[in-house]
C-alpha cells in the first residue's frame, strides 16, 4: 500500500494539477454530451442500418469510453510525475481535441473525415507512447500505469478505426 500512497498527489498544487488532468481527459465526453445528442438526425436508425457486424452493443461504448478517459486522467498526471518529454503534452492535447470532436463529425455523417481523425489520433497516441517509453522514469509505478493506459487506449482506437472504416 505504501507504494500506491506515494503515487497519490500529496499537496494542494498536485491535487490541482490532477484535477486539470481529469478535466482535460473528460473533455471529449463533455463536448460530445453537449453536441452529439441534438445532431443525431432521425435518431439512431441510420447508424443501426449501417453499423458493422463487429460493433459491440451500445452499453460497451458507455462503459469503455468513460473508463478510458478516467484512466487517461491518471496517465496524464503520471506523465508529469515521471519526467517525460515536454512534447508529450501538445501531442496529447491534439489527441483529446480530436477525440472531443470526432463524435460530432461522425454523427454528421462525415465518415471520411471521422476516419482521418482516428488515424491522426492513432499516430499521436503512438508518438505519446514512444515519448513516454523513451523519456519516462522506467521504474516508477506512474511509468507502468501510463504505458498500460496508453496501450489500452491505442488498442481501443485501432478497433474504433476498423469500425469507422466500415462506414466509408
Amino acid at each position: 500500500m505504501d507504494r500506491f500512497d506515494s503515487m497519490l498527489p500529496s499537496s494542494a498544487t498536485e491535487w490541482g494539477i490532477f484535477a486539470l488532468c481529469l478535466l482535460a481527459a473528460c473533455l471529449p465526453s463533455i463536448v460530445s454530451w453537449f453536441t452529439v445528442g441534438d445532431n443525431m438526425g432521425n435518431g439512431e436508425a441510420w447508424y443501426e442500418s449501417r453499423k458493422s457486424s463487429l460493433t459491440p452493443p451500445s452499453w460497451v461504448f458507455k462503459l469503455v469510453w468513460p473508463s478510458i478517459y478516467l484512466g487517461l486522467a491518471f496517465a496524464f498526471y503520471g506523465t508529469a510525475s515521471i519526467g517525460t518529454s515536454s512534447l508529450v503534452y501538445p501531442v496529447l492535447a491534439l489527441n483529446l481535441l480530436l477525440a472531443a470532436f470526432w463524435p460530432l463529425v461522425f454523427v454528421k455523417r462525415q465518415f471520411q473525415t471521422a476516419f482521418a481523425m482516428i488515424l491522426v489520433m492513432l499516430l499521436s497516441l503512438g508518438v505519446t507512447l514512444y515519448l513516454v517509453m523513451k523519456t519516462g522514469e522506467k521504474g516508477s509505478g506512474w511509468y507502468r500505469l501510463s504505458i498500460i493506459v496508453f496501450s489500452l487506449y491505442l488498442l481501443w482506437l485501432m478497433y474504433a478505426a476498423v469500425l469507422s472504416a466500415s462506414f466509408i
